[in-house]
């Protein structure tokens, strides 16, 4: 994912102008590749016998990514109330947690 976005930087799909697109382009694309941690993890524990696959992709999906939203939500929020220009707007903060969330469900739907 790293890689991919520092390609994407190279390409000039960021320019210097608009300071939150590589920020949230970040987090939009780990939020599109939990998805495939999520599946992958669902199905390597079905492999192996697993029963309880549910609170499985509930424990992959939050594993890393409640702690990274906390920690910019908190960050985010201290950054607006110091009026930076570098705080997200919440509306984007929004979309990342339904993007996250949509991920989530069709994982556990698709595995039903």
């Amino acid at each position: 994912m790293s890689v991919f976005i520092l390609l994407l930087a190279l390409v000039g799909l960021y320019y210097p102008g608009n300071d939150g697109a590589l920020v949230v382009s970040a987090i939009v694309l780990y939020a599109f590749t939990a998805v495939v941690a999520g599946f992958t993890a669902n199905y390597l524990y079905k492999q192996m016998g697993g029963t309880s696959w549910t609170c499985n992709t509930i424990i992959t999906t939050c594993i890393f990514a409640l702690p990274f939203l906390i920690v910019a939500f908190i960050i985010n929020t201290i950054a607006a109330v110091n009026n930076t220009l570098n705080a997200l707007p919440i509306d984007a903060v929004l979309i990342v947690i339904a993007i996250w969330l949509f991920g989530m469900l069709c994982v556990i739907q698709h595995l039903n």
